[in-house]
C-alpha cells in the first residue's frame, strides 16, 4: 500500500466542495490499483481504514458456539498468530444466554490441546486471501498475561471489545492469544464468541 500526497491549489469553483485553501489529500492505493481518499476531515467521501482492509481482502471474521457452560466453569477461544504476521484484533464479543460472566483476553498462554479448528471467513467474498492465524474453539489453555477484562452483568447478553473501541490490539507474531469466558453464575449457560481482525502478510 502506498501513500502518495497531492497538494491541490485553491479552487475557484462554487459549492460545498470549494477548497479555498491549499489542501493535503492522502490517497491509499488498493490492491486492484484504484485509489481511495483517506484524508482526515476531507469534504470528499472516504473509506475508513477498516473498510480499506475489507476491500483489500484482509479483514476476517470467525465465531464459535458453546452449547453448555456449567455454573462456575469457563471456556476459551484460541487465536495463534504466525511468524512474520501482522494481525490487528479489532473486536471480540461474547454473547451469552445468562449471566453474570467475565470475558478475559490473555497473551502467551500455555496450550496443551488446540481444540476444535475454526474457519476465519474473509469479508471480501471475491478474495482468495486466507488468514495466517490459527483459530480454535474450546482449547486446553492456561496462564499467560491478562491484558484486558470485561464484565457482562446479569441481564446483559453480550460484552467484550466492541468494534472501534480504543483501536483494538496489534498482536505479536508467533504468539498464542486466547479469550476466556467465565460463567460467574451458578446455572449453566450457552454462549458464542465472535472475533474480527485484519491480517495482512
Amino acid at each position: 500500500m502506498v501513500n502518495p500526497t497531492h497538494i491541490y491549489p485553491p479552487s475557484t469553483e462554487p459549492g460545498p466542495f470549494n477548497l479555498n485553501r491549499y489542501a493535503r489529500v492522502v490517497l491509499h492505493e488498493l490492491d486492484d490499483g484504484t485509489f481511495v481518499n483517506a484524508s482526515h476531515g476531507s469534504p470528499v467521501p472516504v473509506l475508513n481504514h477498516g473498510d480499506i482492509y475489507v476491500h483489500d481482502g484482509y479483514a476476517y471474521h470467525a465465531n464459535f458456539y458453546y452449547a453448555s457452560i456449567d455454573g462456575g466453569a469457563s471456556v476459551s477461544f484460541l487465536l495463534r498468530t504466525a511468524a512474520g504476521s501482522s494481525v490487528h484484533l479489532t473486536s471480540y464479543i461474547a454473547t451469552v444466554s445468562g449471566g453474570p460472566c467475565t470475558v478475559y483476553l490473555f497473551e502467551s498462554g500455555t496450550v496443551s490441546s488446540v481444540g476444535t479448528p475454526v474457519v476465519a471467513y474473509n469479508h471480501d467474498r471475491t478474495s482468495t486471501n486466507t488468514s495466517t492465524a490459527v483459530l480454535s474453539g474450546d482449547p486446553a489453555v492456561t496462564g499467560g498475561v491478562e491484558i484486558e477484562t470485561h464484565l457482562i452483568p446479569s441481564g446483559h447478553k453480550d460484552g467484550g471489545l466492541s468494534p472501534g473501541t480504543a483501536g483494538g490490539w496489534i498482536l505479536k507474531p508467533e504468539e498464542d492469544y486466547y479469550i476466556k469466558l467465565q460463567n460467574d453464575d451458578s446455572s449453566a449457560i450457552s454462549a458464542e464468541v465472535e472475533v474480527m481482525f485484519h491480517d495482512k502478510p
